[in-house]
């Protein structure tokens, strides 16, 4: 092998490590997420509804034990009555 291949080979290495592990993890996770008890999509969603439902009934976004954001967001949809889809 030459000098300018071995340095290409040494320049590419990380990029294509990386590149492997983020195809593997692209493709192992989706189809073990699909068989958990928890949804790992729209979480935010709810739980931003939720906290805005809080306000609107008098008390904090922060009485929802996972909240954790900034309550600008949460008094907003409270405000424009956000949250009504909530289950």
């Amino acid at each position: 092998m030459s000098k300018s291949s071995r340095r290409i080979l040494q320049e590419y290495t990380p990029f294509l490590i990386g590149l492997t592990i983020r195809l593997c993890i692209a493709t192992i996770l989706p189809p073990l997420l699909d068989h958990t008890p928890v949804p790992y999509t729209d979480i935010d969603y709810r739980v931003y509804s939720d906290a805005a439902q809080h306000i609107r009934n008098g008390g904090s976004p922060y009485d929802r034990h996972t909240y954790r954001y900034t309550p600008f967001l949460a008094g907003l949809l409270s405000w424009i009555g956000g949250g009504d889809d909530i289950d």
